[in-house]
């Protein structure tokens, strides 16, 4: 059984447009990932814009993916200074201003059927978020690890939140799926919608490797480097480019390629999704371009950008 993960950026997602929805819950039923020969672990949407009726709408649509993504957390990682709205006016308005940055992760979980336990294919041991902190001096801005029903509320960002950065959400689990060469392996997965426009995009995704730190450090007592492997997919806002930091496994791009090996665009004219991957191999892992939730002819159709999957391999740990 292919075993798969999903990322996808939701342009602006409030959940509150009837028709909109609709169209991207049928783009995703299109996405012919492969269900049920394969199934998604977890899945990813940025750019979400708030936590309660884009959390609500995405809880329907993701089941077009894989029918198992019945567990959605939505978090906030990141605030834009520039862009402070009124989150008590109409709509729209929200839609266009909105301060925060949120993150949805969908993943598996167990469910009971007829009686009896069904395992789905991931279990998830942590989720959560981590974030750029304020620095004290002129270095690099600290990451915090900020699990879900911690100190700090999903929906919620720390006092001391770095103002113009994202941060990333992201799930710890385990693989379990019977007769699968992967059951039992360890893995974190997270997502990011890096800065653009604003803030500074260059240290948001070079700083993954801070981010993607902390959470290790925060749940060294069940995974390491070493034993869970970390796979990051986003919309970046940059070309595909290797990231790490000095004495550590570097993050190394993954992207659907043409025969020339350059990576195809997933917007109109950038390739700005992709994954981010420190693992043992990437032999064996299929990255994909899902073209079908990317907008056609009308600006507002669907979103601005096409969904990603990667299908994992053993190689990777």
């Amino acid at each position: 059984m292919a075993l798969q993960l999903f990322h996808q950026n939701m342009m602006k997602f409030g959940g509150e447009t009837t028709a909109w929805n609709t169209r991207m819950k049928k783009a995703f039923g299109n996405v012919n990932i492969g269900h049920p020969g394969a199934r998604v672990l977890a899945a990813g949407f940025t750019e979400i814009c708030n936590y309660r009726s884009a959390h609500e709408s995405l809880k329907t649509m993701v089941r077009k993916l894989d029918p198992g993504l019945t567990t959605l957390m939505t978090v906030a990682v990141g605030r834009t200074g520039r862009m402070v709205g009124d989150s008590s006016g109409p709509p729209s308005k929200r839609q266009r201003t909105y301060f925060q940055e949120y993150l949805t992760v969908a993943t598996q979980r167990r469910v009971a059927a007829n009686g009896t336990t069904v395992l789905h294919e991931f279990e998830v041991m942590h989720a959560g978020k981590a974030i750029f902190l304020d620095s004290p001096d002129l270095g690099p801005s600290p990451a915090g690890c900020f699990p879900v029903g911690g100190s700090v509320a999903a929906e919620e960002l720390p006092y001391n939140a770095k103002v113009d950065s994202r941060g990333i959400a992201y799930v710890v689990g385990r693989v379990n799926s019977v007769g699968d060469p992967l059951h039992g392996r360890l893995l974190v997965v997270a997502f990011m919608h890096n800065m653009y426009g604003v803030g500074d995009g260059s240290s948001g995704i070079t700083g993954v490797p801070r981010l993607v730190n902390a959470i290790y450090q925060e749940h060294q007592a069940d995974i390491t480097a070493a034993t869970a492997p970390c796979i990051v997919g986003g919309d970046f806002n940059v070309e595909p480019r290797e990231l790490g930091l000095r004495g550590a496994a570097p993050f190394r791009p993954q992207a659907e390629e043409d025969s020339d090996h350059n990576p195809y665009l997933t917007t109109g004219s950038h390739v700005y999704d992709w994954w981010s991957c420190r693992v043992k191999s990437l032999v064996g892992a299929e990255p994909v371009i899902w073209m079908q939730t990317l907008k056609k002819n009308k600006p507002k159709n669907l979103s601005d950008h096409a969904g990603i999957s990667l299908g994992l391999d053993a190689n990777m740990w």
